[in-house]
């Protein structure tokens, strides 16, 4: 007859997973962030209209707090980071940038 004894468990040698979501406030942070740079460095690329699915895409306000007559709007469509850039005008036409590829989070 054969004994097995238990000496220890899968939980004890498998380190706990520490997940977490960022919060919008995170979010809105780290895409302002990399706007910011991509304008900055000029790697933003103009785009003629507006992505496909950005009207259900999520939308993240990511104008600067002291930036005063402008609205920029970071879209997140299939790992891309979109933005709509917009002069607070009654005619003004909104403007699409690509900015690059979104953070895994």
């Amino acid at each position: 007859m054969t004994v097995v004894n238990k000496t220890q468990t899968a939980a004890a040698t498998t380190p706990k997973a520490k997940i977490f979501m960022p919060t919008h406030d995170q979010l809105v942070s780290t895409y302002r962030s990399i706007v910011e740079s991509a304008e900055k460095h000029g790697t933003a690329k103009k785009l003629t209209r507006a992505p496909a699915g950005a009207d259900k895409a999520p939308q993240y306000n990511v104008t600067m707090p002291r930036l005063m007559g402008v609205s920029k709007i970071a879209y997140v469509i299939k790992g891309e980071i979109y933005v709509k850039s917009t002069i607070l005008s009654p005619t003004a036409k909104p403007t699409w940038t690509k900015v690059g590829p979104a953070p895994l989070f």
